[in-house]
């Protein structure tokens, strides 16, 4: 989606040599709805604005409907933008991951570029009831809910067994998919439309990946079904897992293969239980300055630079010492926060011990405090840029000449070349310091409770089908979390003109299949890994603490959550 999950996930904004439809991917949109003086609606431009997440999105401007058009164009809705519930403080946390650009905790969101989408989309205003529920309530009724109760080549030709059996349904029926960012489905909702006259889908978009994240969790509180499917970004997962009876087991023989063991296990409860198909994942390679590599006296050449970085942190911090010698005004990357996302993902169990979930992060034996320790040294916090992820001064960063390097999974590179356009000096090098890493993906859940039940789990199956996740990636920079999609030529094919010709699509691919693991996600890793976001911040953009006291701090928020 983010990249956005980028959570969110993922500003962007075309580059001037791009087609509008193809360039940046805004991770956060919202789509406002307004009528003609004739009753009728009008269409929305879906002109995206996004700050990563988490990902906000501003409301678009709207335009007068073109004339003629497929019927399937008209029978696309869009709901209101959300509003935030009352929910417990962890709930409502900002997530510090995204799918497609996530702001680090502590970090003010960001304004950023409007990304064109497809026009002529007719939009129909709904209304929305929303449920506060206070934090004692939500709490309860959390733990009353979870106490209760492939495609094979790379053509990707669409999947059987749920799809197929719904198809025989032609009984109208109307399908509210809850979305946040952008997960690229316009066209598919048409398409599948298209091939289903029955199904009417409504696009129930959320302003920001936060307000998603309430508006679940208070359905899950209420036990009430307010939409047929739901994204999830995966770091909501844990959360939602605990919560499993809320939602409809999707697993069948047709998609068992569909996606990489590590994908499918973020979505799947200990007794096996499957309630969440796939979308998006994020893949890392590092994206840098080609003008900057050059003044420093470093190679330029992308397989050159990735020599260069190599394949250890250490590796890449001592390339680092080399350029911050140069003396070239530029530091060597954004922030520690956003390298820590990348080296926190690189551990099997960061935060907590997966077979007793007992928290570990502050531990004797815990495996973020060396990690903590690198990163808030003097040799490298002299590297950095000491920006906040999704801060405006980050944002405005990629305009200066303010720093070379940073971590760079698919949806990143939309984050770049919205924020500068008309830089033409970027690049991406196949390389991953640590080892494999992947940040961002999200996911589609059905409720159990749901009137179309059989129905909205057909949608899902068919929009996270290989062939459409393709069709995504090349149109808007989500790259695949489906085995055969990230093969598939299309995807493989595809080259970025604005990092100077890179085969985004390959080296994005062959990063995905470097990609052996992701961390154990228990209960509480949402609002430790917010807590480290927030010790990073003190030390690196606000410069409030040093590295102990920081530290301290950090060990006091995870133990205020036992």
């Amino acid at each position: 989606m983010i990249r956005t999950t980028p959570g969110r996930s993922p500003a962007v904004g075309p580059a001037s040599h791009r087609k509008p439809v193809e360039t940046a991917r805004s991770p956060r949109r919202n789509n406002s709805i307004t009528r003609s003086s004739a009753g009728k609606p009008l269409t929305c431009a879906n002109v995206g604005v996004g700050s990563l997440p988490h990902r906000n999105r501003r409301s678009t401007s709207l335009t007068p409907p073109p004339q003629g058009g497929d019927s399937s164009s008209q029978r696309v809705g869009t709901l209101p933008q959300l509003r935030r519930g009352t929910l417990p403080r962890r709930v409502l946390r900002p997530v510090p991951t995204a799918r497609h650009g996530r702001r680090s905790p502590g970090a003010k969101s960001v304004r950023r570029s409007r990304r064109p989408i497809d026009k002529g989309v007719i939009v129909r205003k709904t209304t929305r009831k929303f449920l506060a529920v206070t934090a004692s309530v939500a709490s309860i009724a959390l733990l009353a809910t979870a106490c209760s109760s492939d495609s094979g080549d790379g053509d990707a030709t669409p999947s059987k067994g749920t799809s197929e059996s719904a198809s025989a349904n032609t009984e109208p029926v109307t399908l509210k998919v809850a979305t946040f960012n952008e997960f690229g489905f316009a066209d598919l909702y048409k398409e599948y439309m298209q091939l289903h006259p029955n199904v009417t889908i409504v696009d129930d978009k959320a302003d920001t990946s936060d307000n998603a994240r309430a508006a679940v969790t208070n359905s899950i509180a209420s036990n009430t079904v307010v939409d047929d499917i739901v994204a999830a970004d995966g770091d909501w997962m844990p959360e939602l897992l605990a919560s499993d009876a809320f939602f409809a087991d999707l697993g069948s023989d047709s998609v068992k293969d569909r996606w990489p063991e590590w994908k499918t296990k973020m979505a799947t409860t200990a007794d096996g239980k499957l309630i969440g198909y796939g979308t998006d994942s994020g893949p890392e390679a590092i994206c840098y300055r080609k003008d900057l590599f050059e003044k420093a006296g470093l190679p330029t050449d992308r397989d050159e630079v990735a020599k260069a970085i190599g394949d250890s942190w250490d590796s890449y911090f001592d390339l680092g010492k080399k350029f911050m010698d140069a003396k070239t005004g530029a530091a060597w990357f954004d922030s520690i926060g956003a390298l820590s996302q990348g080296m926190v993902n690189q551990q099997e169990a960061p935060f907590e011990d997966p077979s007793t979930d007992e928290i570990t992060a502050t531990g004797d034996n815990s495996v973020i405090k060396p990690i903590y320790d690198k990163l808030t040294s003097d040799e490298v916090l002299a590297q950095s840029a000491h920006l906040g992820q999704w801060s405006p001064d980050w944002s405005a960063a990629f305009k200066k000449d303010q720093f070379a390097t940073m971590l760079c999974p698919p949806w990143m590179t939309q984050i770049i070349a919205g924020n500068a356009p008309d830089q033409k000096n970027w690049d991406i090098a196949p390389v991953m310091p640590g080892g494999s890493s992947n940040w961002g993906g999200s996911y589609l859940l059905v409720p159990s409770g749901g009137k179309n039940v059989d129905a909205a789990k057909a949608l899902a199956d068919w929009l996270t089908d290989p062939a459409q996740a393709a069709k995504i990636f090349v149109k808007y920079g989500n790259f695949p979390s489906q085995t055969a999609a990230t093969t598939d030529a299309q995807v493989t094919g595809k080259t970025d003109a604005y990092f100077g010709g890179a085969p985004s699509g390959k080296i994005f691919s062959d990063r995905f299949a470097a990609v052996s693991k992701q961390p154990y996600r228990g209960t509480h890793y949402f609002p430790i890994n917010a807590a480290l976001g927030d010790a990073y911040t003190r030390v690196d953009v606000n410069k409030t603490d040093d590295s102990a006291s920081s530290w301290k701090k950090f060990v006091k928020a995870v133990d205020d959550l036992s």
